[in-house]
């Protein structure tokens, strides 16, 4: 009577590497509640691309991507009156308290250098001091470095220049990019609840939040439309309910293993990986 074959060595240690995979899924699913967001809209360009590095360059020596724009109107009236200038220089000064905030500039406290006898004396564009509407309008209207920069030529709307402390890559983990999206809500929130009139954010900070947040929204709508679909199509192609929903339980662990890695070794998602579940149900509706 002929001997049954050995079993293979992976058969044997069969019960070793279940426990070792039942081990490694109980240890990488739970990071999934500690994923975190990458705002940075350049995060996925390639490094060592010359225009990258020269645009990082740039971005690193002037500041360029920390600064976040806030524009104001007097919903048609005058931006130039005592009482809204008052405001706006009350508004920089609560925002410059803000964690986060390194500092903010308005046309109410832009540095004006005046050249006098005695030498020269540094003010701001409009001191406390100055309470009249046509002088105030005559100086600020005045100002080749505030028209055009912080206030709009026919002194109707200004802009604030919000300075955020900056970011290192190579240092801060992913907590960094929570604490950027925070400070900028809470610069929204101080903004509209303190201005009595319109308010508009803008800027590099600003363009990255809402460009990562609408791609993870569309994801987030589009992803239970994908799988429906994909499941329809698999027990149809599989002739089985059963075969489909064991394709999706199979491709569904895989989705939490990655997820799971990614919040379990802080590595932030980006615009393009926050599609990785949607890309990984695809892949296993097509080869499940």
């Amino acid at each position: 009577m002929p001997r049954a074959p050995e079993p293979h060595a992976i058969v044997k240690a069969r019960w070793a590497i279940l426990a070792v995979f039942l081990a490694l899924c109980a240890w990488l699913i739970p990071g999934v509640t500690q994923i975190q967001n990458d705002d940075d809209v350049l995060a996925f360009l390639p490094p060592d691309h010359p225009e990258v590095q020269n645009f990082n360059e740039v971005a690193d020596r002037f500041g360029m991507m920390e600064v976040a724009l806030v524009g104001l109107s007097a919903e048609g009236g005058s931006m130039l009156v005592p009482q809204r200038v008052a405001a706006v220089r009350d508004l920089t000064v609560e925002i410059k308290e803000l964690p986060g905030v390194k500092t903010a500039l308005s046309f109410a406290d832009l540095p004006n250098p005046v050249v006098t006898d005695d030498g020269l004396i540094v003010d701001a564009l409009v001191p406390t001091s100055m309470t009249d509407a046509d002088q105030i309008r005559e100086r600020v209207l005045g100002s080749r470095d505030a028209v055009g920069n912080l206030i709009s030529a026919d002194g109707e709307a200004a802009a604030m220049l919000v300075f955020l402390i900056p970011r290192d890559p190579e240092t801060d983990g992913a907590e960094a990019f929570a604490k950027r999206r925070e400070t900028l809500e809470q610069l929204r929130a101080l903004v509209e609840d303190q201005w009595e009139g319109e308010a508009y954010f803008s800027g590099a900070p600003y363009i990255e939040m809402a460009a990562s947040s609408s791609s993870r929204t569309d994801i987030e709508k589009l992803s239970p439309i994908v799988i429906g679909v994909l499941a329809v199509a698999s027990a149809l192609l599989l002739g089985s309910v059963t075969a489909a929903v064991l394709n999706l339980l199979v491709t569904g662990l895989g989705v939490a293993l990655i997820m799971g890695a990614h919040g379990r070794f802080d590595e932030a998602l980006t615009i393009v990986s926050s599609s990785t579940p949607v890309m990984m149900v695809a892949l296993g509706g097509a080869f499940g």
